[in-house]
């Protein structure tokens, strides 16, 4: 009966070990995630600035190609999936083809 009740005490001890060891891994990849999704998200947070910037430049020079009748600023335009429509009342509206805001 003793050895019995030993036997079943390091089956228990093996397999609690054996849980720590996955639960340990658990946690590092855990981690290793968090991290990477953590750096992407700084990516994306310091991409901010320089998408208004983008949009001010596209704005620009669709404004320019409109005013100035430039066909190859139109077709460098076209060619980058962003269409030009002229309003009468306001500055030209630049709009990417295709793409969410």
């Amino acid at each position: 009966m003793q050895r019995l009740s030993y036997s079943v005490s390091v089956l228990l001890s093996i397999v609690a070990l054996v849980l720590l060891a996955v639960n340990l891994s658990l946690v590092s990849g855990n981690r290793a995630k968090q991290n990477d999704i953590n750096q992407r998200q700084g990516s994306i947070a310091s991409a901010q600035p320089i998408i208004q910037v983008h949009r001010a430049v596209v704005g620009m020079m669709a404004e320019a190609a409109i005013r100035s009748s430039d066909s190859q600023m139109r077709s460098l335009l076209s060619a980058e999936g962003i269409s030009i429509q002229p309003n009468n009342n306001k500055a030209p509206a630049a709009k990417p083809e295709g793409k969410k805001e």
